[in-house]
């Protein structure tokens, strides 16, 4: 068949159903259909053709379970309204007899077309019609010869006589919620090839492991193997048993164990309470029964976890120590000597991230913006400074994320008795987070949202000393830290029985001790009053010497109870670049830090503004 032009409107292709068809049509599978249609066709008689006796003058069309056309040939003087005809009777042969017809046609809008499926099934006495079951086939001898019979029903399927080539297939279905599996009964002869397979069709998770009779035969030659990679849920695993004196061939399933699916920490301990919650959603088990390999179930199974890593902890304490810094420059709230009340305004981002470990991967990333004030007095200077800082946490291997909006005031002190500096801060912070967890599986997607409120404190304190030769200063400083985050529990809603979490409260603290040295060259005028600009490079290491992330402790609806435990976090080296230069009333300066942690570089930024009334 041809446009007209003489090129082939429907040339030959492989089934486009690849997605929902484990086995779809290859080139050669529907070339070898068409061909042996076409030698039926050569034998056939005609009955609209004179005279009487006349060969069969025809169109032939194949189409995949999508009703995609695979292929349409036809025979010279074939009548040309068959075209159409042909094709939409494969069309409506692969609708009416897949597992699907019943469930779309009762979802259609039209109650006319929705009224049909039980009319259909009343009139057949077969509920299981229009679900691609196999029925009244009891005087069916059947023979394969390469592709798949596919059964849905999960029950009794009667057949005269049974013989699989060694590239054939036999489908079975088990329904676990009736506890009923697809046996083929067979009057006669079974026979099965080697390398003939049995691929294994689940209606769900839960209670599919078991024995299962699924061919009971007159006389019994053979019997299909099971190749779990493809022909199995990789979920479970299973074997076949052949016994020729009882004429049956039987199915064994089990679910594979985490170390089976190759699932390690976070993943090995959730994935019991994810494979018992499945079934709660039917969409989100079909979406895992067809996965095939353990990177994609893994890849899965990460959008099902609570944020447990260490995400939020380093993205709010990352944002509180950036605007912390300040109080440990020298140079950071600059007065002139007599200057009593001091101000600045300064602006902060900053970045980090984790690789997948035992725990899930995150990448995090914030700005903030504060202000402080402070007031000399005999006993040093004393003052108190606001930030709000947002961060975004997001999953790096998934598409769950958690939004944080903190809301932080510090008191601070700071002595300063020539080249000595010492200070110490005290901060409370509220924090509004905002999570957002995405499941996607193809045309399965769930989205689960959860909100939840928490307090981050901290103390910090430190000292340094700075020793100026002319232009040219060299500045050592230890200092020492302590975070403690508190986060309430939440329940997640939007996404579904089988995807909302319910997460119970953490808490999560660190103390760190830290160590530099920092160069500093002066630019410029060596008196403040006539203007001056300062470069300085800083660098050291900062050591966990305390604290732990908390375990995060979640279940899915009426299931148990899992706990995560968050990979350690680690030390690391640090490094900052400072440029600030201006005035004895006024200064700007700007720094660039970057530190090792969890095995990746975090970087911060900071923009400073400093008068003097």
């Amino acid at each position: 068949l041809t446009n007209g032009s003489g090129t082939n409107r429907y040339p030959l292709r492989a089934g486009t159903d690849g997605a929902t068809n484990s086995a779809p049509l290859t080139q050669a599978e529907a070339r070898a259909v068409l061909e042996e249609a076409f030698t039926v066709m050569s034998r056939a008689r005609a009955q609209i053709r004179r005279p009487l006796d006349s060969r069969a003058q025809v169109s032939i069309s194949i189409v995949d379970t999508h009703g995609s056309v695979l292929g349409l040939v036809r025979s010279p003087d074939a009548p040309i309204f068959g075209t159409d005809v042909s094709l939409q009777k494969a069309r409506t042969a692969a609708f009416f007899s897949g597992a699907q017809a019943g469930t779309e046609l009762s979802a259609n809008a039209s109650a006319d077309v929705r009224q049909f499926v039980a009319a259909t099934r009343t009139f057949l006495n077969n509920p299981s019609a229009l679900t691609g079951a196999i029925s009244n086939s009891g005087n069916m001898a059947v023979v394969l010869n390469g592709g798949t019979l596919n059964a849905t029903n999960s029950g009794p399927v009667s057949l005269a006589s049974l013989s699989a080539s060694g590239t054939s297939t036999l489908g079975v279905t088990i329904n676990a919620a009736t506890n009923a599996a697809t046996v083929y009964n067979v009057a006669g002869a079974a026979s099965f090839a080697s390398g003939s397979q049995v691929k294994v069709n689940l209606t769900q998770v839960g209670g599919s492991a078991g024995d299962y009779v699924i061919v009971r035969a007159g006389s019994l030659s053979g019997a299909p193997a099971l190749a779990t990679s493809t022909l199995l849920p990789y979920l479970f695993k299973g074997n076949i048993s052949g016994d020729s004196n009882a004429g049956t061939v039987t199915l064994s399933i089990a679910a594979k164990s985490v170390t089976e699916l190759g699932l390690t920490g976070s993943l090995a301990r959730a994935y019991p309470a994810i494979f018992n919650a499945l079934d709660n959603d039917a969409a989100v088990a079909t979406a895992y029964l067809g996965i095939s390999d353990g990177t994609t179930l893994a890849t899965n199974l990460r959008q099902m976890l609570p944020d447990h890593a260490g995400g939020t902890f380093e993205a709010v304490t990352s944002g509180s120590r950036a605007t912390a810094r300040i109080l440990s420059d020298p140079n950071g709230v600059y007065r002139t000597k007599d200057g009593r009340l001091g101000f600045w305004l300064q602006q902060v981002g900053f970045g980090g991230a984790k690789s997948v470990g035992d725990t899930a991967s995150y990448d995090i990333n914030g700005w903030g913006a504060g202000g402080g004030v402070e007031y000399l007095t005999d006993l040093g200077a004393f003052g108190g400074s606001f930030a709000y800082i947002h961060a975004s946490d997001s999953g790096g291997s998934s598409n769950n994320a958690v939004d944080s909006d903190q809301y932080e005031l510090a008191a601070h002190w700071r002595g300063q008795w020539g080249p000595l500096l010492a200070f110490a801060r005290l901060s409370a912070a509220h924090i509004g987070f905002d999570g957002t967890r995405r499941f996607d599986n193809g045309d399965v997607t769930r989205t689960a949202n959860g909100n939840w409120n928490g307090k981050l404190y901290s103390g910090t304190a430190g000292a340094s000393y700075q020793w100026q030769m002319g232009r040219i200063s060299l500045r050592p400083a230890i200092g020492i830290d302590y975070y403690r985050l508190k986060e309430d529990g939440y329940s997640e809603s939007g996404g579904g029985d089988a995807f909302n979490l319910t997460v119970l409260g953490r808490t999560s603290d660190e103390t760190t001790a830290s160590g530099t040295v920092t160069a500093g060259y002066d630019f410029g005028s060596l008196k403040r009053e006539d203007g001056w600009v300062r470069l300085e490079l800083e660098g050291g290491r900062r050591q966990i010497i305390g604290g732990s992330l908390g375990d995060t402790v979640a279940n899915f609806k009426d299931g148990d109870r899992f706990t995560l435990v968050a990979d350690d976090r680690t030390n690391g080296w640090t490094g900052r670049a400072r440029l600030y230069g201006g005035t004895d009333t006024f200064r700007v300066g700007g720094e660039f830090g970057a530190e090792e942690q969890q095995n990746h570089v975090a970087i911060s930024f900071r923009a400073t503004v400093n008068f003097v009334l």
